[in-house]
């Protein structure tokens, strides 16, 4: 059985993915803004992990945000 939090993590990345492949697809952001954000999400989660008591969960969540945007963790490429 899964923890509220993980389910909750899995539904807010799905939400987030469809979020950004619709922006793309409408032509509102470009994949050089989408990418642009992804990296700046992945900075963020970089400098928290110099910095947080929890620094294996913001390692790992900069990875996952890598892996989404070389298109390994995503049903469809943004």
């Amino acid at each position: 059985m899964h923890t509220k939090a993980e389910i909750s993590g899995a539904a807010a990345l799905t939400i987030c993915e469809a979020l950004l492949l619709c922006l793309k697809e409408s032509g509102n952001l470009t994949k050089e803004q989408i990418n642009g954000l992804l990296t700046d999400a992945v900075s963020t989660h970089v400098n928290a992990a110099e910095m947080s008591s929890d620094s294996d969960l913001h390692k790992s969540a900069a990875k996952l945000i890598e892996e989404i945007a070389a298109g390994r963790n995503s049903t469809r490429h943004l």
